[in-house]
């Protein structure tokens, strides 16, 4: 399977020693774990499997989702390719997150990268992946389909909004632990995660590892033994990355908690667009917000994923009345569909290949035109559909691998 056109310059001599495969044996564990290791442990007194035991222990076999490259018989490069499923509005997709891409420092500047790549992106489109994820520098990783989209707010939270608070609020006083490994509350804690929107599936067996990923930090709030929600934090406490609550009435609370924790009496917090009651209140009490890409993207099945997520943005705005047809030049294959809005309500038709579209897409310009904060190629349509955009993408950084 190869790329579209847009990124036939990837094409490379490869070297006739060097081989690219799935690794398929537990045993290469100890092989790969200090070449992955030491490529990305900088600045940190644990290993980077430690900060990731979700996916990184010997135990659970984490190590066959490796795509590695080998010269001569020995490993010189390596991507994690881990799949999960995302429930967006109801809507189950595949998707992939790509972790640990690395090639060993001695060997770069040999086309290891671009090998390791092409083959993920081959995989991903083999495997029927809706959407694929990963972090790292952005023009790196353009060359290979993916793109920075999606947003999120990020509030600065500080002691004085919380002293000064105007106005009528209810302020319940919580209790507030660290959640263990054997937690009572571990069942409930993963309920609220499902109950969102939008959430990618945590299984209930790691989830004590999923939810620690990153070095977090990781807190439950109770009130007179019922769960009232929970805050995930790092940075020394300085940046909480997600809050979850079981009644809209804890929030305050929650916030105040993770505020304590902070040395500097200052935090930052992650918060989709489509938890209302969240956004409102640190909207309203917080210092500072910004919109922010949430990570890069790159979609293979453009029709599922849009819809999903437009039908995401009408359970929590208005979608205002309009339709409008797309061709879309992808890097799976070529895709035409009409995107009708009526009552709110979203449904999305395909076209054939005769039928024109309002517009012509290729991949790079449609993830910019659905997911980025902004394109200019929306300026140039309706303000009906233009009010549509963009797609509500997000992903808590706790699933990011």
């Amino acid at each position: 399977m190869s790329l579209d056109l847009q990124f036939d310059f990837l094409s490379s001599h490869q070297d006739k020693n060097v081989v690219v495969k799935k690794v398929d044996s537990d045993n290469e564990y100890d092989v790969l774990e200090p070449l992955i290791d030491k490529a990305f442990s900088y600045n940190h007194t644990n290993t980077f499997f430690d900060r990731l035991p979700k996916i990184y222990t010997k135990e659970n076999g984490s190590i066959k989702n490796q795509l590695a490259l080998s010269a001569d018989g020995q490993y010189r490069a390596s991507a994690g390719l881990f799949y999960n499923e995302m429930v967006v509005a109801g809507n189950q997709l595949k998707i992939c997150g790509i972790g640990n891409v690395f090639v060993s420092e001695e060997y770069r500047h040999k086309g290891y990268m671009k090998s390791i790549m092409k083959n993920a992106v081959s995989e991903l489109i083999e495997n029927d992946t809706d959407m694929a994820f990963l972090g790292g520098n952005r023009q790196r990783y353009e060359y290979f389909s993916f793109e920075p989209c999606g947003y999120k707010y990020n509030i600065d939270f500080l002691t004085r909004n919380e002293k000064h608070f105007i106005g009528n609020r209810e302020n319940i006083k919580l209790e507030i632990s660290p959640i263990t490994k054997n937690d009572k509350y571990l069942k409930e804690i993963k309920k609220i995660n499902e109950a969102r929107h939008a959430f990618i599936k945590r299984d209930f067996s790691p989830f004590y590892d999923i939810i620690r990923s990153w070095d977090a930090k990781i807190y439950k709030a109770t009130d007179s033994g019922k769960l009232a929600g929970y805050f995930f934090e790092r940075q020394n406490g300085e940046y909480v990355h997600e809050i979850g609550y079981t009644d809209k009435k804890y929030i305050p609370g929650i916030v105040n908690a993770a505020l304590n924790m902070s040395p500097d009496g200052k935090i930052e917090i992650d918060c989709p667009s489509y938890d209302k009651n969240l956004l409102g209140f640190l909207s309203e009490h917080g210092e500072y917000l910004c919109i922010c890409p949430v990570e890069q993207f790159s979609v293979f099945n453009y029709k599922k994923t849009v819809s999903s997520f437009l039908n995401l943005k009408s359970e929590t705005s208005f979608i205002p009345d309009g339709k409008f047809s797309f061709e879309i030049n992808g890097i799976k294959r070529k895709e035409k569909f009409e995107i009708i809005s009526e009552n709110n309500k979203i449904s999305v038709i395909d076209l054939d290949d005769k039928q024109k579209c309002d517009i012509v897409l290729n991949h790079t310009d449609a993830m910019r035109f659905f997911f980025s904060i902004h394109s200019e190629i929306r300026d140039g349509i309706s303000d009906n559909v233009k009010s549509w955009l963009p797609l509500p993408l997000f992903i808590y950084s706790t699933d990011l691998v």
